[in-house]
């Protein structure tokens, strides 16, 4: 009592209470606290006096209006979520992005009637990201659960390139016609229209013509490239073959047959081979190999047509043509791992009446560039150019929910 009645005293020093015999203390001076009320001028000297701390006039709680105590884990107690009202963004500074939410908008998740991802959204209310299976190789597609729509793309396989002709002295040698550059198909569909599982085919390149080592012959035919398909609904054309070189003509592949047809390689030359086309979206055909004329004048290679001009600034450009005498073309620029684009097709090797051997022309980049075709040769000693290889295709399904 004798505590309390001089807290009464100290928190209201100018109300005088009758029968205390207590006089309060003049203004800025000292007032006593169980005897010692030396230096104690206002309330927040008082409360530290008597060990109150700041919030003495608060009770404590996790309500609204009261002070919550640390408990002596040094935590906090958990609070009633309809208490948090009125809270500014610029009050929570510092403590990350905060949901827009109302309170008690969130639920508890039963984890024990969570049986995979799919569940998980569901429970949640949250939308999936989407579900890409890229293949670089024929397999099976697994339509994943929950799926809506899905967006097939594929790339057909390129066309080898053909080799050049060696012929003798004073007669028409013509270099290996270029590989044609796979087509690019994209087609979405609704997910309920697919089977469970579909069988995915990922065209492969054709190979180049072998380069001819006697005396006299024509050039080899490069091979087709092959198809990529998902099932029957998507399906990408090949490049077809470049041709071996003749005394008459090296002729060149066509482009695959899709949504975007991919372009055709070019002709050998009888001395110089041609630029290939490039292509928007698919991939580009493999230039024409460097002949020889009449004269014995050599020629050089052409140059790869790009790919994917309209995705990627510049394209992915084509293999630089192979110079005379003997050089061989380059290959056509890939596209980054597993990305969809149309490959560069390869360039066209150079001719040569000189030396130990044409060149050979450039491989074609993936996805589904052409092989370039090889130079022809001055039927001595001097080998006639390989044809380029055609680049692999490749399948993306990606799939949303």
């Amino acid at each position: 009592m004798t505590r309390a009645l001089a807290f009464a005293i100290l928190m209201f020093p100018a109300i005088a209470l009758a029968g205390s015999g207590y006089d309060p203390p003049a203004s800025g001076g000292g007032g006593g606290v169980d005897g010692d009320g030396t230096g104690v001028t206002d309330e927040a000297a008082f409360r530290t006096a008597l060990g109150l701390g700041t919030a003495a006039t608060a009770n404590t709680g996790t309500t609204s209006g009261n002070v919550v105590a640390v408990g002596m884990g040094g935590t906090l107690p958990a609070l009633n979520a309809g208490s948090l009202t009125g809270i500014t963004a610029s009050q929570v500074s510092g403590l990350g992005t905060m949901a827009s939410e109302s309170a008690g908008a969130y639920a508890e998740v039963d984890a024990s009637n969570v049986a995979d991802a799919a569940a998980w959204r569901t429970a949640i209310g949250a939308s999936a990201g989407a579900d890409v299976q890229v293949f670089a190789a024929n397999g099976t597609w697994t339509k994943p659960t929950g799926a809506s729509w899905v967006n097939i793309i594929a790339i057909g396989g390129g066309g080898g390139g053909g080799s050049g002709r060696v012929g003798a002295a004073h007669s028409a040698r013509i270099g290996g016609g270029g590989g044609g550059g796979g087509a690019f198909t994209s087609i979405v569909l609704a997910a309920s229209l697919l089977a469970g599982t579909e069988t995915v085919t990922v065209g492969q390149g054709g190979t180049g013509g072998a380069a001819v080592t006697a005396t006299s012959g024509n050039g080899n035919d490069g091979t087709d490239g092959t198809a990529s398909t998902v099932g029957t609904w998507a399906y990408a054309g090949p490049g077809t073959l470049g041709g071996g070189g003749t005394s008459a003509a090296g002729p060149n592949g066509t482009g695959g047959v899709g949504i975007v047809s991919g372009t055709a390689g070019t002709d050998g030359g009888s001395q110089n081979g041609s630029t290939a086309s490039s292509s928007a979206i698919a991939a580009g055909g493999g230039a024409g190999g460097g002949g020889i004329t009449n004269g014995n004048v050599q020629g050089n290679g052409g140059t790869g047509g790009a790919g994917s001009l309209a995705k990627i600034s510049g394209g992915l450009t084509g293999g630089t043509s192979g110079s005379s005498p003997g050089n061989s073309g380059g290959n056509g620029t890939s596209a980054a791992t597993g990305a969809p684009y149309g490959g560069g097709g390869g360039g066209g090797g150079g001719s040569a009446a000189t030396g130990a051997t044409a060149g050979n022309g450039g491989n074609g980049g993936l996805y589904g560039g052409g092989g370039g075709g090889g130079g022809a040769a001055l039927g001595t000693t001097i080998d006639s150019g390989a044809g380029g290889e055609g680049a692999d295709g490749i399948v993306i399904v990606v799939t949303s929910f």
